[in-house]
């Protein structure tokens, strides 16, 4: 099997924005990450090798979350529902 060149650009801006907002919760940044850390190779991986469910996934629909009218009361309710107890 190939491996696939093909790069979604919009959805890799997403998921760096979503990593980097992950580890800013962590007070990290990428430059923290351990290049031989189990997430580091992750990130080191070179592509997908090309496949039917590759090409599946990359023709699925793609929502625009952050457009959703109701995306706050979303927020909230998720907020509220995932809570432990303990939380405050």
């Amino acid at each position: 099997m190939a491996v696939s060149t093909r790069i979604d650009h919009g959805l890799v801006g997403i998921l760096v924005n979503i990593l980097n907002k992950m580890l800013a919760r962590a007070g990290k940044t990428v430059e923290d990450l351990n290049p031989i850390s189990r997430v580091g190779k992750i990130l080191r991986r070179n592509g997908v090798r090309d496949s039917n469910e590759l090409d599946r996934i990359l023709r699925l629909p793609r929502r625009k979350w952050e457009d959703a009218p109701n995306l706050t009361a979303m927020a909230s309710d998720l907020q509220v529902w995932l809570r432990t107890h303990w939380a405050p």
